[in-house]
């Protein structure tokens, strides 16, 4: 017995010691914090600007010249940059994709002052006619922030909340989520009798490249979202609706598991933890660390 005991002590006491998880899935109606919604304007410029740099380009093809045709402080550090690579556009003996890849939309917002850079693209007023949610507009100055994206630029985040307390939903259907009335401006671009490449701007080659209308992306609450990895193409004209649902992730931490609710990768504190943000803060991290540069 004493024996029997002893065995059955130390099999219980190892299997309690390895801190076992069991996975328990339950569906409960319950109110859940509604999700932040992100927008970006897929032509990453203003339209003003776009207007005046295809007047630059029909009018002036020799780089040389280009400084002195524009006194927008943007306009100018743009055709700056773009002399730089703009020999590869005219020589015929290279592929236009090359060049497309090289003097890409991120490779301006990486080599321009980041003030300028915002001040020309697109502004929230001229962006977002309309708001509603639950049926009541929203608050444009308090609903919303602004964040920056390298290939769209200027992008904006609605942020459900009240009294500073983030709102819970439990109804379902249209008339009690969110709609927005989106101001894509295509329709004020010039027309050019032919077919006109502004340099890192338009990137035909690439399937990120729509002309025009609106990147959506829906993300959890408080979280950071990547536009150019997740989210969907809403063209201009239409009406489109999406249907979400809530799913809630709740793991154990040490000494059951490694599982943290911090990104060790991000130094804002405040955002919650997202598997996406923390992956690519971690690829990041190692192209910083062995190769000295980043993506």
């Amino acid at each position: 017995a004493a024996v029997m005991f002893t065995v059955q002590f130390v099999t219980l006491l190892k299997k309690y010691y390895s801190y076992p998880k069991k996975v328990t899935i339950e569906v409960v109606p319950l109110a859940v914090p509604f999700p932040s919604i992100s927008l970006c304007n897929m032509r990453n410029l203003d339209t003003s600007i776009l207007n005046e740099l295809n007047e630059i380009f029909k009018k002036e093809n020799v780089a040389e010249n280009w400084q002195n045709m524009s006194t927008h402080p943007f306009i100018k550090q743009y055709l700056g940059t773009v002399s730089k690579y703009y020999e590869m556009f005219v020589l015929p003996d290279i592929p236009f994709n090359k060049f497309q890849t090289v003097l890409s939309r991120s490779t301006l917002a990486t080599n321009m002052n980041r003030t300028l850079v915002v001040n020309a693209g697109v502004s929230f007023d001229d962006f977002v006619v309309t708001c509603r949610f639950g049926g009541k507009a929203c608050n444009r100055t308090q609903h919303f922030k602004q964040f920056f994206d390298s290939y769209y630029y200027n992008c904006f985040t609605y942020e459900s909340t009240s009294g500073g307390e983030r709102v819970s939903i439990m109804a379902e259907g249209l008339e009690n989520g969110w709609s927005s009335t989106i101001f894509t401006a295509g329709g004020m671009l010039d027309k050019n009798e032919n077919i006109r490449i502004i340099p890192g701007s338009h990137e035909y080659m690439s399937p990120m490249s729509s002309s025009e209308g609106v990147r959506v992306v829906i993300h959890p609450p408080n979280t950071q979202p990547y536009p150019h990895a997740e989210g969907f193409d809403v063209p201009p004209g239409f009406s489109v609706s999406f249907g979400v649902k809530t799913r809630q992730n709740i793991r154990v931490s040490f000494p059951h598991g490694n599982c943290s609710d911090k990104n060790p990768f991000s130094p804002d504190i405040n955002l919650q933890y997202r598997l996406i943000s923390c992956q690519k803060m971690c690829l990041q991290s190692q192209i910083v660390k062995h190769c000295g540069c980043k993506d």
